[in-house]
């Protein structure tokens, strides 16, 4: 019977004794079963994406009907500089920057907006809109996941229903950029691709910058945000008339990021600057950004007031 005795009390010291290991484990630093694993799940809670996206026109190429994403070897400081590296290094020479924006997005959220590719038609009446709509590619962006060295995304960009880039699942690297294109038509046989370069910057989330409903909301005439439900459809305003500045200048030149109200009618008004290069041209930037045309935003299908940051583009000249 004693024996038995000193046998039930062992569990009991050992249990113990373990868990006053763990105790002091704790205390001094050394590794505890899966604590390593509940931290990086904790670390990637707080983390997100910023999303740089600039859409390119490009003359006269014809893309691979199902192509991979290009990694570029650099990203760049300027949008110049990206111009040239698409120019000069790659052999793309007739390529024409369209649109650029950036989006901060948190695991499970998408971004969408629309961009406008055609030339501008006389006219805004509601037959004249029409036409401009038909000209507009609808562009879908979604975090899937981030870690501190990467982020996964699907991407998409649609014209007139018709898909013309997908990719599902691509992991692009903190502070990478690749290349996406895609053919958006064929006129007199002559191809017209479209590229995209996204850039991906891992931030904390109290870092993310441009969150979808910054970039656009529908508002009153005065700016202040309505508030939506679940249920409403809102499509941010779509940019189909753009003034881009030019100076003559050996640096590259960059952009400005204002924020304004479109009015129902298409118009830009009430501009601020949100980010600028040079502060000698915010002034500059805001006159284009008075000048800008757009498809208004729709809630539920009807033309509404709505919030909108856009870049203002600056390029050089001889």
């Amino acid at each position: 019977m004693r024996e038995a005795r000193r046998s039930s009390r062992a569990p009991g010291r050992f249990e113990r004794g373990a868990l006053l290991g763990l105790i002091l484990a704790s205390a001094v630093g050394l590794p505890i079963p899966g604590a390593k694993a509940q931290s990086r799940v904790a670390e990637r809670a707080r983390l997100g994406a910023s999303v740089t996206m600039v859409l390119y026109r490009a003359q006269g190429r014809r893309a691979d009907p199902n192509p991979e994403p290009m990694r570029l070897a650099q990203t760049f400081d300027s949008l110049d500089a990206e111009v040239t590296y698409l120019r000069k290094t790659l052999g793309i020479e007739q390529v024409t920057p369209v649109h650029i924006r950036s989006v901060g997005l948190v695991p499970g959220e998408r971004f969408q907006d629309g961009v406008f590719m055609g030339d501008r038609i006389p006219g805004w009446d509601q037959e004249h809109m029409e036409q401009l709509a038909q000209q507009v590619i609808q562009r879908t962006v979604a975090l899937d996941s981030v870690s501190r060295t990467e982020a996964s995304l699907k991407i998409a960009l649609t014209h007139r229903g018709r898909m013309i880039v997908r990719v599902d699942g691509v992991e692009v690297r903190h502070f990478e950029t690749i290349l996406l294109e895609g053919t958006l038509a064929e006129g007199a046989g002559e191809p017209h691709a479209v590229l995209m370069t996204i850039t991906v910057t891992v931030l904390p989330l109290a870092q993310l910058r441009n969150r979808p409903r910054e970039l656009s909301a529908p508002c009153d005439e005065y700016g202040r945000v309505l508030a939506v439900q679940p249920e409403d459809v809102f499509l941010p305003p779509v940019l189909v008339e753009r003034v881009t500045p030019k100076f003559p200048s050996r640096r590259p030149m960059g952009s400005i990021l204002l924020e304004g109200i479109v009015t129902p009618q298409g118009r830009a008004i009430n501009a601020r600057v949100v980010r600028t290069f040079d502060r000698e041209m915010d002034a500059f930037a805001l006159d284009a950004f008075q000048r800008f045309r757009f498809l208004p935003a729709q809630l539920n299908g009807r033309p509404i007031h709505a919030t909108v940051r856009e870049e203002v583009i600056f390029q050089t000249v001889p």
